[in-house]
């Protein structure tokens, strides 16, 4: 019996899609904490999570960014520290979150508001 193009297509993105997830998993494993904090952008604050957000698209990019970073941080923290409050962990993370989805947010509702340039 011969498949049908489409479904041969599916098999093949879903596999694509879970060596992709593997490969991402084995990558967090290796890294060192040097690594993590080395991904941080030059300058950042942690005061800069905890301000309402009125950036600029590249400001609420990296936040963006090192907000993912702080979540990786959090991460291999809870993994591999013994010694470490996991209810300490659990806050970073979470706030790591949420600077996330607030910089996705303020970046979707400047893309939205910004004037649209008339046709050439």
């Amino acid at each position: 019996m011969i498949l049908p193009v489409w479904q041969i297509s599916v098999v093949v993105a879903v596999g694509a899609y879970l060596v992709g997830c593997r490969i991402e998993v084995q990558r967090r494993n290796r890294q060192t904490w040097e690594a993590l904090l080395a991904r941080l952008s030059p300058g950042w604050s942690a005061a800069a999570f905890r301000e309402d957000i009125a950036a600029e698209p590249r400001q609420l990019s990296a936040m963006y960014r090192d907000a993912q970073v702080m979540q990786e941080i959090a991460d291999y923290a809870f993994r591999r520290l013994r010694s470490v409050d996991r209810g300490m962990v659990e806050s970073l993370h979470r706030d790591a979150t949420q600077a996330r989805y607030r910089a996705l947010v303020a970046l979707v509702r400047y893309a939205v508001a910004r004037p649209r340039r008339p046709p050439a």
